[in-house]
């Protein structure tokens, strides 16, 4: 996986807003339904914390990504593999998810970033 930033975002601060639909199935998407939105403010501060559900995930870039304002470059993720023991604790199994993640700068709601997730966590 590659992540590109075009241009420096030298925002004092970033928010992130996740939009969480669930489907009973990839074969069913008729079942979609929104599930919730999180919204996660002063995300600059909370980004390169190490005790969050996203560390071992941010730690695997190569480069690892800084925290604010991000910079221009390209990220990169090979042969990558996490526990997502952290993400047990929420009742995401069993279903298909299509998550809008959204990155807006803070002051301003700049869209600096929309990534479309689809996908379902199975245990290995």
């Amino acid at each position: 996986m590659k992540v590109h930033i075009k241009r420096n975002i030298n925002s004092e601060d970033l928010k992130l807003h996740l939009h969480l639909k669930r489907c009973n199935s990839n074969d069913a998407l008729d079942t979609c339904e929104t599930y919730n939105t999180v919204k996660l403010n002063h995300f600059c501060k909370i980004l390169v914390a190490d005790d969050k559900p996203w560390t071992p995930f941010r730690k695997l870039f190569n480069p690892p990504p800084g925290g604010c304002p991000l910079r221009k470059g390209e990220f990169e993720v090979n042969n990558g593999t996490f526990d997502g023991g952290a993400l047990s604790a929420f009742p995401i199994s069993n279903f298909y998810w299509k998550v809008t993640v959204l990155m807006l700068t803070d002051p301003g709601d700049e869209v600096v970033m929309c990534n479309k997730v689809e996908g379902q966590i199975a245990p290995i």
